[in-house]
Formats: structure tokens, C-alpha cells, sequence
């Protein structure tokens, strides 16, 4: 989904609902049915999460697989570092009033 599609969707929403997730390019994609099911969605080699090691937080395993940003509201969750395109897109969506900008950075904190 493109930004501005999602902005104009979620825009008049109310607080504390913005549910989605940023590829590595910048891309928002709708978490319909949670950002672990999305996330999954996002990744070819894993399509359950009996793909996804014992070991492993399945949240934070796919969070680094994907090196995607989960967006809620008052949270943003990734691993290891932003590129320029996802904090772009966060920079809008907090301009813009979906989310208050909170980054949590889970690297280091998850097992492969």
C-alpha cells in the first residue's frame, strides 16, 4: 500500500490505531490480522510459525528476517538499523499524527 493510501485511510481513525509495517524499502503494509501474520506474509521461505525455530520469539524472529518495522501507535519495533526509506516513513506518519514516534530497537535480543 502506498503512504498516502494509508495515511488518508487511517487519518481519521482514532488514536492508538495505526496497525501496519514497514519494508525495507519504505512500503506500509495494513497488519489486518496482526503484524506477526503479516510479517509472514512478507516472508517466502516461512509461511508458519512452526518454520520459525522452538528458541526464537516469533515476533522478533520475524522482525529480523524481514527487517521490517512494526508500527503501533505508541511503539515502533525493528532490529539493527532503519534504512533512510523506513524513517522517511515514519517521520510522515508521526507528521501526520498516527503514531508517536518511539523506537524500539530489538537487536541482539532474539535468537536465529
Amino acid at each position: 500500500m502506498r503512504l498516502q493510501e494509508f495515511i488518508t485511510k487511517y487519518k481519521a481513525k482514532p488514536q492508538g490505531f495505526c496497525p501496519c509495517i514497514i519494508d525495507a524499502n519504505g512500503e506500509v503494509f495494513e497488519c489486518l490480522n496482526g503484524h506477526l501474520n503479516a510479517l509472514l506474509e512478507l516472508q517466502e521461505d516461512i509461511k508458519t510459525l512452526s518454520d520459525i525455530p522452538k528458541e526464537a520469539a516469533p515476533l522478533f524472529y520475524m522482525i529480523v528476517k524481514t527487517n521490517s518495522v512494526i508500527v503501533d501507535y505508541e511503539a515502533q519495533v525493528y532490529s539493527w538499523k532503519l534504512t533512510p526509506e523506513q524513517e522517511e516513513t515514519l517521520q510522515k506518519l508521526e507528521q501526520q499524527g498516527l503514531i508517536s514516534l518511539s523506537l524500539k530497537n530489538i537487536h541482539g535480543k532474539t535468537k536465529l
